[in-house]
């Protein structure tokens, strides 16, 4: 059986104990067992079965049995543990998957965590003895690279054992425990070790895993608790109908969700990863609009400093064309809408280190999350030589943990000059991000712990997106967003204020569907105004037009003569075809904004579409007047004229269009005014003009027949019509 049979049929069996549909999960679960021919998982399901069978008797009976639910639930739960460890082990046999191969590889060559930890509580010892041990001794450095490669292997194994690990004994969880409480054990390597458990999770769901990741959720040592808290965002995402099942973990959520800092901490890690929705958009907007204009303006930035700094009465003075270059370029307001996205927490520089992850450090997975470690065998020789880029590459918020280890890399490939330059830069840079970030903390206190998760979020969103392996893995970021259809959702957010900023925060983000069903959601507890308009905008953007008709009526019972619903109404109205309605809806718009052009044309409109041709001829020539340079409102004055049968004035209005227009379209219409006013030879010339000027003669033609109920109303006969649409392809 191969791994994509395996993997369908365990995912058809997840469904059905969704579904509590225990008697075909059994059934599916067969070919999986024979497939599998182990005796120990064909007698546990068995033992199931005759559980489940036993219950359903029970029922039948009607016995009353108060025991009966929790008994169900337990069952359930065994029934998931049961599917799960055997996909798990019929994957390790087959899957060509960097998870299962490594696995595979594991099992050649057992190891026991309990030796594994004592290697890590070894190193912290000598390394608490490191100074005392190499003081005075030439080869300091060699010893400590040495020691840095070293235990750097150790911590890569325990990782790997973690991460590859299935179910773990009493033992071995105790070990975990132990290692994450220790203070003797480095931040870093612990931080690691958060990794481990979590990408062990995200593979198959283990609850001992996730009860022990939920008693450090309130760990001390920032930097492991904010690794934690992404752990649980994303597991509780992946799992939420298993870890319902399961009292142990549900008991400890409960009890997390009752402290208010936990709360505020993990709501603020859900919205920096629902923010990874939009890195892709981002990075192709930089890449794509702001990187290009840039670009473009380096030649003109070099001439006019070459020329300019020539003419400059003080050579340390900038010339202020510089500026205004960079302003009527445009590039200034998207340099400054990135630094905007910069300071926001967005991820900018994925693309710009995409290139750079193919160095031999990012073949381990354990390094794609790796905490950024100056002391690291890789980089160390760097700081060794570069002292101020310590603390630069240690305080810069903007890069995350693995872009900072390929800006290293990459560094030390360069020529030193270049190595001096780039550090000179770099440490410029920092120094003035230092200083906003310092006063950032100043006025929120949860500055570091915010900086810290989007670090680590977006070391995840490297390794689910640039991995060589990245196809193999299932990216739990893009399971984020509904978070918010989980079962634990209100436990983790039960105030209606916590779920009304997860709302906006998608509102703000432009996920509609998302913000949409949570404002509806929210619309029970507290009917505003500002709610149904967000609920109509949303509805909107998904073109969903009754719908949000609906929500905008209702925000203006609420909320009387606002412009901005009154507007989005009538729009929306239009758009379905009620111009009566939007009619009033724009009439009443006009009275707020009497000299609004917008508005103006968009009432003529609908008395246009109202056939109401004298009112909508009177508006736009109230348009004409207060935008006496709009071409296009002459456009339209002709244009309806023509549609109430006011050929002259039609012909009078075309013809001044045309000495300037080079528009097939103007041509186009002159062409019906000549023809209805009963001069053939003028309207057959303008006819010639506007294919000569159509981007091609299909183009033309196909205007000319979408116009055929608007000439048929206005009196041409259907022959007349045919005619001259054919006689039109003979000449053209």
């Amino acid at each position: 059986m191969q791994e994509k049979e395996i993997l369908s049929i365990y995912t058809y069996i997840l469904q059905l104990l969704k579904q509590r549909r225990l008697a075909d999960a059994f059934g599916k679960l067969q070919p999986l067992l024979e497939e599998l021919q182990d005796w120990n998982y064909t007698n546990r399901k068995e033992e199931l079965e005759t559980v489940y069978r036993n219950l359903l008797q029970y029922a039948v009976l009607g016995v009353n049995d108060p025991q009966q639910q929790r008994i169900f639930n337990q069952l359930l739960e065994d029934c998931y543990d049961l599917v799960s460890s055997i996909k798990e082990a019929l994957l390790t046999r087959v899957s060509s998957r960097v998870e299962y191969a490594q696995k595979r590889y594991a099992q050649m060559a057992p190891s026991q965590l309990n030796e594994l930890v004592n290697t890590l509580e070894l190193d912290a010892s000598h390394h608490a003895l490191g100074e005392l041990l190499t003081t005075g001794l030439q080869d300091e450095g060699q010893k400590a690279t040495q020691f840095a490669v070293e235990h750097e292997q150790h911590l890569l194994a325990v990782f790997n054992f973690i991460w590859l690990s299935g179910k773990w004994t009493a033992d071995e969880k105790e070990l975990v425990t132990q290692l994450l409480q220790s203070s003797d054990i480095d931040t870093t390597d612990r931080s690691v070790i958060i990794s481990a458990i979590t990408l062990s999770l995200l593979r198959n769901f283990y609850p001992s895993k996730l009860a022990l990741l939920l008693t450090q959720a309130q760990h001390p040592e920032l930097d492991i608790r904010q690794r934690v808290l992404v752990c649980i965002a994303l597991v509780v995402t992946r799992y939420a109908e298993r870890i319902q099942l399961n009292e142990t973990c549900m008991n400890q959520l409960t009890l997390l969700c009752d402290n208010k800092d936990f709360r505020q901490e993990l709501e603020s890690v859900v919205m920096q990863l629902v923010r990874t929705s939009e890195t892709e958009s981002i990075t192709k907007r930089i890449r794509e609009e702001i990187m290009p204009d840039v670009i473009r303006l380096t030649p003109m930035m070099k001439d006019k400093m070459d020329s300019e700094s020539l003419k400059a009465d003080e050579l340390n003075d900038k010339n202020p064309e510089w500026q205004e270059l960079l302003e009527q370029s445009g590039v200034a307001d998207k340099l400054q809408e990135f630094g905007e996205l910069q300071m926001d927490g967005a991820d900018v520089y994925v693309s710009t280190f995409a290139a750079l992850k193919s160095f031999p450090f990012f073949r381990n997975t354990m390094n794609w999350l790796l905490p950024f470690d100056p002391k690291h065998s890789s980089i160390r020789a760097l700081f060794e030589n570069k002292k101020s880029l310590f603390a630069a590459m240690m305080r810069s918020p903007f890069l995350c943990n693995s872009d900072k280890y390929s800006f290293c890399l990459s560094l030390q490939q360069m020529p030193l000059a270049q190595q001096n330059m780039m550090t000179s830069n770099f440490n410029a840079e920092s120094e003035q991000v230092q200083e906003l970030m310092d006063e950032d903390a100043l006025t929120q206190p949860a500055t570091r712990a915010k900086t810290v998760a989007n670090q680590y979020i977006q070391d995840l969103y490297r390794l689910y997106t640039l991995h060589a392996h990245k196809n193999e893995l299932t990216n739990p970021l893009q399971e984020i967003l509904s978070i918010y259809k989980t079962p634990l959702f209100t436990l983790l957010f039960p105030t209606s204020e916590t779920r009304q900023q997860l709302a906006e925060f998608y509102f703000s983000k432009d996920l509609y569907v998302e913000a949409l069903e949570q404002f509806e959601q929210l619309q029970n507890d507290l009917q505003t105004a500002e709610r149904f308009q967000k609920i109509g905008y949303c509805h909107q953007q998904l073109n969903q037009l009754q719908p949000a008709i609906e929500a905008y009526e209702q925000a203006d019972l609420l909320q009387p003569q606002n412009k901005w619903t009154m507007r989005r109404l009538a729009y929306c109205l239009k758009r379905t075809g009620n111009y009566a309605k939007a009619l009033t809806y724009y009439q009443h718009c006009a009275k707020l904004m009497p000299e609004n052009t917008q508005l103006l044309l968009q009432i003529g409109h609908c008395q246009t579409e109202l056939k109401r041709y004298d009112e909508a001829i009177a508006t736009y020539f109230k348009a004409d007047y207060l935008a006496p340079d709009n071409l296009q409102i002459r456009r339209i004055i002709a244009w309806c004229y023509l549609l109430a049968g006011k050929t002259t004035e039609a012909c009078n209005y075309y013809e001044k269009l045309i000495t300037s227009s080079t528009e097939s379209i103007d041509f186009l219409n002159a062409g019906h005014a000549y023809w209805l006013a009963g001069n053939a030879e003028k309207a057959l010339s303008l006819y010639r003009k506007s294919a000569e000027n159509a981007p091609t003669k299909n183009h033309f033609f196909t205007a000319f027949f979408d116009d055929k109920k608007h000439l048929l109303a206005l009196g041409i006969s259907e022959q007349d019509f045919s005619l001259w649409y054919d006689a039109l392809h003979y000449q053209l």
